[in-house]
């Protein structure tokens, strides 16, 4: 196992570049053989699993996790926006401010827009050259056009959507059309490196679907709405895309207060109660006195004395 693990990260120079598969690659197919090895052993067809761990045992398997890929910074954003050209520009500012998926964009048509009640459709349909295409879990759904929306469905359709049914970003048509906007678009903004001083890595068309949650979740919207509008069934994977950017944690950390007076006056906030109070419950000694109440007669019981008689008070 340990000499196939090797052979999977081996150099393959007889393609046009040489690559080397990483480690997270290497164990993908460790846990393949590993699925595959435990069938046999419970058919009986071998009595141990070459793929077996312990804990003072070989290690086989790298535990290599992929590192999460920060989304862009506003500033990063607008930087993008600056240095890209005009088409590149456009396309740009509409995923993030859609949040569609790159395939979707691919297939958007000018029928999609509804001008008239403010949505941007994504569906399931048949394009105008006959390639049959659904979403990502066959859902359909839709998305308000906001403000940033509407402005970049001008520049793009600006003769409107009446006529025969057009794709809003043209390119390649064909049953090829999403996986040729998407190496156009990526080989687009990885030219953007340099002038923006954004790393490679993080130059991705799918990196702006972070951008447009994240910038959800800084503007306070529903979580539900936000679910709705990037097509998720629940919002777990919402909750992935989601990076708590520095620029909002500093924000959020001049928000906060303890509730104290000082704390509350200096962070501009309301304070609670006049200053010198004490905040929360009142201290037993400044609670309200009882009312004086009239002496109230002992009521006399009899007591069953040992060895006494019975009635004594």
């Amino acid at each position: 196992m340990l000499g196939f693990r090797d052979w999977v990260r081996r150099e393959q120079p007889g393609k046009e570049k040489v690559r080397q598969n990483c480690k997270k690659t290497a164990d993908n197919n460790l846990v393949v053989l590993r699925a595959f090895f435990n069938y046999c052993v419970e058919l009986k067809k071998m009595h141990t699993s070459p793929i077996r761990e312990t804990k003072h045992g070989v290690q086989v398997f790298y535990d290599e996790r992929r590192p999460g890929i920060d989304t862009y910074t506003r500033a990063e954003f607008a930087a993008i926006v600056e240095q890209a050209p005009a088409d590149v520009k456009l396309k740009v500012r509409f995923l993030g401010a859609s949040g569609m998926r790159i395939d979707e964009a691919a297939h958007l048509e000018t029928t999609d827009v509804d001008w008239e009640h403010g949505w941007l459709h994504v569906r399931a349909k048949t394009t105008h050259d006959g390639v049959r295409w659904s979403p990502q879990d066959d859902e359909d759904r839709k998305l308000p056009l906001n403000t940033e929306l509407r402005a970049v469905l001008a520049e793009l359709l600006p003769t409107g959507t009446d006529g025969a049914p057009r794709c809003v970003f043209p390119t390649a048509p064909g049953r090829w059309r999403a996986k040729n906007f998407a190496r156009r678009t990526l080989a687009q903004l990885k030219r953007l490196s340099r002038p923006t001083g954004i790393a490679l890595a993080k130059l991705t068309s799918h990196n702006f679907r972070r951008y447009f949650v994240s910038q959800c979740a800084d503007c306070g919207i529903d979580i539900l709405c936000v679910v709705e509008w990037v097509g998720h069934s629940d919002w777990e994977m919402v909750r992935r895309y989601y990076r708590l950017r520095d620029e909002h944690a500093v924000a959020s950390r001049a928000k906060f207060t303890t509730g104290t007076p000082d704390g509350a006056e200096r962070h501009g906030s309301v304070p609670i109660g006049k200053r010198g109070t004490h905040m929360g419950h009142r201290p037993r000694k400044e609670q309200r006195p009882l009312r004086h109440r009239k002496p109230q007669p002992v009521a006399k019981l009899k007591v069953a004395v040992r060895g006494g008689a019975r009635g004594s008070s």
